[in-house]
């Protein structure tokens, strides 16, 4: 895969991509930002997400890529190319980025070295949803038939039958009420098939607009029961192959009656 600073290819620095986790050398383009801001507020006997249009920020991703340098002679160019560089341009997209952190330096010898890098982007834009859902099957999030419209097999669901830790209240005397609990948290362990990175990536664009849309999406999973849930914390996707990825989407139960109660 090739990999440009700006408009110019990384091996005019001296270094090559060296590959990792999927045979690529780059991680983080398909993550899923967590929420920042006022995301909820906290009742006593409920917590209530703040999911309208208006209360939705989200943070930026972290991109990260590793490359090997052939002679040491070309870290200081490389070095101010990668400070400089504001546009990260690879063959899954450009991403508009800025390097916040170090730039990590393994010496195997006199002049080979390991070199880890770790660009931010700092606002993640997303793609309007103009998938239509088709419906059926045994896992669905609103009408969209995970498998069908996504290409995402559910290999296991966790914390479905877990009690969720108790909502603290801030009181002088010690605070022993048990009854009211936080919102129930899910996690489903998922892998997203395509025929290659380039179609993941535009598969996962559109599963990340359906997330991002406001208020809370109806999870139907395989015991039938539907659930009204969102994401508040992202999810990290990880490169399995060419065409194969695998990510954890952790998601917030929500009765919406609890705020209409209030």
């Amino acid at each position: 895969m090739i990999y440009k600073f700006d408009t110019i290819d990384v091996t005019a620095y001296g270094v090559l991509p060296l590959r990792g986790d999927g045979g690529v050398a780059v991680s983080g383009l398909f993550d899923f930002p967590k929420r920042k801001g006022e995301i909820e507020r906290n009742w006593g006997d409920g917590v209530e997400p703040y999911l309208d249009g208006k209360d939705l920020e989200y943070d930026g991703r972290t991109i990260g890529l590793k490359f090997v340098m052939a002679d040491a002679a070309n870290m200081e160019r490389f070095r101010e190319a990668a400070v400089a560089c504001r546009r990260l341009g690879t063959e899954l997209g450009n991403f508009d980025v800025v390097m916040a952190d170090e730039v990590g330096v393994e010496r195997v010898d006199d002049k080979l070295l390991k070199l880890e890098l770790k660009f931010r982007e700092p606002h993640v834009e997303f793609e309007e949803l103009t998938l239509a859902g088709s419906g059926g099957g045994r896992i669905r999030v609103d009408d969209f038939n995970l498998a069908r419209d996504f290409g995402v097999t559910v290999t296991a669901v966790k914390g479905d039958l877990k009690v969720p830790k108790r909502i603290e209240v801030s009181t002088t005397a010690p605070y022993l009420n048990t009854a009211f609990r936080e919102n129930p948290a899910l996690s489903l362990e998922c892998v997203m098939r395509a025929g290659n990175l380039k179609e993941v990536g535009a598969r996962m664009r559109q599963f990340h607009a359906l997330w991002w849309l406001p208020g809370v999406r109806a999870l139907r999973l395989a015991d039938g029961r539907e659930r009204g849930v969102f994401v508040k914390d992202g999810f990290g996707v990880s490169i399995v192959s060419d065409g194969v990825v695998k990510f954890t989407l952790n998601v917030i139960e929500y009765d919406r009656n609890l705020s209409e109660d209030q």
